[in-house]
């Protein structure tokens, strides 16, 4: 993961028009909407106390939204965080890296999310597995994990099943082993916001769920 293109593409401008854009426009708000419900539904179901920790919590619109719970975000542009917080005043707001450890959060967070497909900026699948694993150490034994995931399907990746065995020994030799292909990469160009977001990660579902 480029820090350096990620703070660049989410500016103050974005930040401040993110919700709008992204979250609240017709095409966007019934998934907006959905994963409200399904956090509200996880919260309800782990009970009394809970805690959340929203990984990549962006403008902390989702965190805006459960004002009632003690709660917390991490995210890794100060201008998307700087947006959060007047959303969320007198909550713990994190600026850093979903790669790194932080072992002080491990088994702390009986909710915690990383939604909107926020992991495939990294730059590989060694990095997406790091960031898996935190996800899973911070998460504590009543909790669960909520990470909506970008299947290579959506994009309609044709003949080729996502994870591939490549097996075809007359081209690689008998005693080579196999590739399997198990995710792919895609850039999305926003237009009217003037941003790249360059060769980001969709993992296959059976993958993801290999690695919780």
């Amino acid at each position: 993961m480029n820090k350096s293109n990620v703070k660049k593409i989410y500016d103050r401008n974005y930040a401040q028009n993110y919700n709008q854009r992204f979250l609240l426009n017709d095409l966007s708000k019934i998934e907006a909407e959905f994963e409200r419900e399904t956090i509200a539904q996880l919260l309800n179901d782990i009970g009394d106390n809970a805690t959340w920790l929203d990984v990549a919590c962006g403008t902390g619109y989702f965190l805006s939204c459960f004002p009632e719970i003690e709660r917390s975000g991490l995210d890794i542009s100060p201008a998307m965080l700087e947006t959060a917080r007047k959303a969320n005043p007198n909550i713990p707001l994190i600026r850093g890296d979903y790669r790194d450890r932080r072992p002080q959060w491990e088994g702390k967070w009986d909710l915690v999310s990383c939604m909107w497909w926020a992991y495939g900026y990294v730059a590989s699948l060694a990095e997406l597995e790091k960031v898996f694993e935190n996800l899973a150490r911070w998460t504590s034994d009543r909790g669960v994990c909520f990470v909506p995931i970008c299947e290579p399907d959506f994009f309609g990746t044709g003949e080729i099943a996502i994870p591939y065995d490549y097996k075809d020994t007359n081209r690689l030799g008998k005693d080579w082993g196999q590739i399997q292909i198990e995710a792919l990469t895609w850039t999305w160009i926003d237009e009217c916001g003037g941003k790249n977001n360059k060769s980001m990660i969709a993992p296959k579902l059976e993958y993801v769920v290999l690695l919780f």
